[in-house]
């Protein structure tokens, strides 16, 4: 009964993070491909329109792009935080996953939570990166 217990537990809390990013990520794809033509500078970044320097979060779409076509490289070149947020995700996912089929609650509490905190150091940084090679001359994603 306890097994069965924490199976459940660690379902639901799998359903809570994957399914809305999931829901995210089609509803943006949907959009993109609906609005896409009708309006072309919909999804330009405003940011980056208003003051010609890339934000926290340019380059995101097209390193998840990247991603999905298995190219690492330019993934990381665009926005290293998507493969990081990647790798520790699957890495949760993969230890959720052995908690569901085994039982065993302890396998779960061995993934330190606390790391996710690393992303916005990431995403702070890339734009510092970004912000110090404008200033320098180089433009964004050259």
């Amino acid at each position: 009964m306890k097994k069965r217990k924490i199976r459940r537990k660690y379902i639901f809390r799998l359903l809570y993070i994957f399914v809305p990013l999931l829901s995210a990520a089609f509803g943006y794809i949907l959009l993109h491909r609906l609005l896409k033509e009708a309006f072309p500078n919909l999804f330009l970044c405003a940011f980056y329109e208003i003051f010609g320097i890339a934000c926290m979060g340019c380059g995101g779409t097209r390193s998840l792009r990247a991603l999905l076509r298995f190219d690492i490289f330019s993934s990381f070149f665009y926005y290293p935080a998507i493969l990081i947020a990647s790798i520790l995700l699957l890495t949760l996912l993969f230890f959720y996953l052995l908690t569901i089929l085994t039982g065993e609650e302890k396998i779960a509490k061995r993934f330190p939570l606390y790391i996710f905190y690393f992303l916005p150091l990431c995403i702070f940084l890339t734009f510092l990166t970004r912000l110090i090679l404008f200033l320098c001359g180089i433009p964004p994603f050259s």
